[in-house]
């Protein structure tokens, strides 16, 4: 342990302002969704809304440098929220950014200077994809830059929920969304769980 801190599976992240319409959009359809069909978890009004670009496990050694380089990253960004909600494989529930050269350039500014600094350590939610046996692209994805949504895979997006059942994807594609701009200028860096919502911020 090094400053208080061990190793630790860690996303920056553009967090979007719960009370803000697009963090209150974000919440009433992940909400909505919870209502109808059975979720392992959903956004609150509590929770750090957020739209991730890079995520990593850090040694313990890096954390503090790793902070003051995201520092340094700060931006103000202006992007769209598409108008349509996505189901990832896995369950997941995107609502996804119309694509924004600000935010990509943002992501391949930290996959460059960022993912050497993980030292090429896999949080166990990707290394778990590896050992169940993932598909060729998706683990060249994992091995070069330690999760799956990077490089030319990168999809900026707020997760709003994860359902138990996949055959509820009719519901979800069925669900009015409100076309919202937001803007983006708190990038932070949080610690995450398995399932990629941010439970602390750094």
């Amino acid at each position: 342990m090094l400053g208080g801190y061990v190793d630790t599976d860690l996303t920056v992240a553009l967090r979007i302002d719960n009370g803000s319409e697009t963090g209150r959009e974000a919440v009433r359809l992940s909400q909505e969704i919870s209502l109808v069909c059975p979720v392992l978890f959903q956004l609150n009004s509590q929770g750090t809304i957020h739209v991730s670009v890079f995520q990593g496990r850090f040694p313990a050694e890096t954390i503090d440098e790793v902070r003051q380089i995201v520092k340094g990253f700060s931006r103000t960004i202006v992007a769209r929220m598409q108008e349509r909600l996505f189901l990832r494989p896995n369950g997941n529930i995107f609502w996804n950014l119309e694509h924004n050269v600000a935010i990509a350039a943002l992501h391949k500014e930290c996959l460059k200077v960022l993912r050497p600094m993980t030292g090429g350590r896999l949080m166990k939610q990707f290394s778990d994809i590896l050992g169940a046996g993932a598909s060729e692209k998706n683990s060249q994805l994992i091995k070069k830059w330690g999760f799956l949504l990077a490089d030319d895979e990168f999809l900026p997006h707020v997760t709003l929920c994860r359902l138990s059942d996949l055959t509820d994807q009719a519901f979800t594609e069925q669900i009015k969304v409100q076309p919202v701009d937001l803007g983006l200028h708190d990038l932070i860096l949080g610690e995450i769980d398995y399932s990629g919502n941010i439970v602390k911020v750094i």
